[in-house]
């Protein structure tokens, strides 16, 4: 799929993840990072995402390099685990067999709420963001 670039969608992301995010304790150490990316004006939406995903896992010091697939499966003997069908949009993700959301400061209101974004993470708990992760899966899945 191709960025429509003469479109104001820019500008529109960034000025909501500045009114989102703003006052967010780490805000001001990872948004720049976040906004050069945008500013790339990649011409592909997947490589965007494969931009800022890959910067999130730099972020949570994980190292991980992304691969696509066009197989179906990916065998676990290589050392992958496919995890495709333990996540299921119609079951609630608290429920998730490979996931309970481990509990950390939000900006929004006094109730936490689970599974908003790896960004909402970052800005929030910064070098912590990992360590939340990994106290937040509920398999052996934390080889990065």
């Amino acid at each position: 799929m191709e960025i429509d670039h003469n479109q104001k969608w820019l500008g529109k992301h960034q000025r909501a993840i500045q009114s989102a995010y703003g006052k967010a304790p780490f805000f001001e150490y990872y948004a720049h990072d976040f906004f050069e990316i945008f500013n790339k004006k990649q011409n592909s939406l997947l490589d965007l995402n494969k931009e800022l995903l890959t910067k999130c896992l730099e972020f949570l010091g994980m190292n991980l390099s992304l691969k696509f697939s066009s197989i179906n499966f990916i065998s676990d003997k290589n050392g992958y685990y496919d995890a495709r069908n333990d996540i299921n949009p119609k079951t609630p993700i608290i429920k998730n067999s490979i996931f309970s959301a481990e509990k950390y400061f939000q900006v929004f209101g006094n109730n936490f709420v689970n599974n908003l974004s790896v960004v909402d993470l970052i800005f929030c708990e910064g070098p912590q963001a990992r360590q939340i992760i990994e106290k937040s899966c509920t398999t052996e899945q934390k080889k990065y």
